[in-house]
């Protein structure tokens, strides 16, 4: 075999070596990633902690002041439906990760992401 097919060879393995590492590695740091949540706050409590990695829906409802559909879907959380007048928390759209806020004033609802981390 000559000695440049043989470094050719060698390199190939190499190459494929650190791309299977590569791979191992991804996935090793794929299921060290704290679970995310959305905390739904209504009336100043913690009233649910929804994990965004399982999709469902959740309404609070109230005799008095009315009624919020949450859905989490695809790892992020939304208010679907409400009855409050100005529907700022349905147009607000979808929360994926820590930082954003949805509100809802005339409820007392408050809905943001946290993580096992925080």
């Amino acid at each position: 075999m000559s000695k440049q097919k043989r470094n050719l060879i060698v390199l190939a393995v190499l190459v494929l070596l650190i791309a299977v590492a590569g791979l191992l590695f991804q996935r090793y740091r794929a299921s060290q990633e704290p679970a995310v949540y959305a905390v739904i706050q209504y009336r100043g409590e913690v009233y649910e902690k929804l994990d965004l990695s399982k999709n469902t829906e959740l309404r609070i409802e109230d005799d008095i002041v009315g009624y919020n559909v949450i859905r989490v879907q695809d790892g992020e959380v939304s208010v679907i439906e409400a009855d409050c007048p100005d529907q700022i928390c349905v147009y607000s759209g979808a929360l994926s990760e820590t930082g954003g806020v949805i509100a809802c004033l005339p409820h007392d609802l408050l809905i943001y992401i946290e993580s096992e981390e925080e």
